[in-house]
């Protein structure tokens, strides 16, 4: 077994369980900290095409199912070995939100890795290139939490801001602390 992939997805399971914890999206939320308001106007501003290969699996239901889809997903990644076909590429972990959850008890949702390039998979698994013509890319530092702040937020500034929304894990936060945790939150524009 890879072991870093191991730790990622050991990783990744902690992590979705405090996206899980942060509640439903469309929530009351505070505002956003002056400076991160301003690097996410610098971000729509700059807004660009997106292309991210992943491999995921897609599913129905709510954060509080998270969890257990992604330890499936990193059962699967790891049974089809595909953590030896990385080479050097270390995979992060992806909550794609196909739909926007605000109010729903169940919705549609996909977890898994980034990938270099197209892989070969097998069922349940699936490749995907994610293209979007234009989207913003931002990456908030700090709890995950606040990431919904973080999408209200685009959606303030470029009213226009589109499903499906990428979740890109990119700091373990077993060995970063909490505060300093990266995200990178990818949002299409219609």
């Amino acid at each position: 077994m890879n072991r870093n992939l191991f730790v990622r997805g050991l990783f990744f399971a902690v992590a979705l369980i405090v996206v899980a914890a942060s509640g439903p999206v469309g929530a009351q939320v505070a505002e956003l900290k002056p400076e991160e308001m301003r690097l996410l106007r610098a971000h729509v501003e700059k807004a660009g095409p997106v292309s991210l290969w992943v491999v995921t699996m897609e599913f129905s239901g709510s954060f509080e199912s998270v969890r257990e889809q992604g330890e499936k997903v990193k059962k699967e990644f790891l049974s089809q070995k595909l953590g030896a076909a990385m080479g050097s590429f270390k995979p992060e972990g992806i909550l794609v939100l196909h739909e926007d959850p605000t109010g729903k008890s169940q919705f549609k949702m996909s977890v898994g890795y980034t990938v270099p390039s197209r892989v070969e998979v097998q069922p349940p698994l699936r490749v995907e290139e994610i293209r979007y013509p234009k989207a913003v890319r931002h990456t908030h530092v700090g709890r995950y939490e606040e990431l919904e702040k973080v999408y209200r937020g685009i959606e303030d500034v470029k009213k226009s801001a589109s499903w499906p929304v990428v979740l890109r894990l990119i700091d373990d936060p077993e060995r970063i602390p909490a505060e300093w945790t990266r995200t990178e939150l990818i949002t299409p524009l219609k």
